[in-house]
């Protein structure tokens, strides 16, 4: 379960696909932040998540497993 004031962030040197998950009732499925670096492996969404402020990207693959992110701000960056 996110919030709009909830920042996630996806690091290690793992292998695996981290997967996450969201609640779909009301604001569970935001995030305020969303950082992803992975050395090797990556993310797959479970679900659909809605990013408030910034996306980034610096290291791994992010799998959206055929669900939506939507971009609430313009403050979204990518490195990768």
């Amino acid at each position: 379960i996110g919030s709009p004031t909830s920042n996630l962030t996806v690091n290690g040197t793992s292998a695996t696909i981290a997967g996450i998950g969201f609640s779909q009732s009301g604001t569970n499925n935001q995030l305020g932040t969303f950082t992803l670096s992975r050395a090797t492996g990556g993310a797959i969404l479970q679900d659909n998540v809605n990013i408030i402020n910034h996306l980034i990207i610096t290291a791994g693959n992010l799998n959206t497993n055929n669900n939506t992110i939507g971009f609430i701000s313009s403050g979204i960056s990518s490195t990768a």
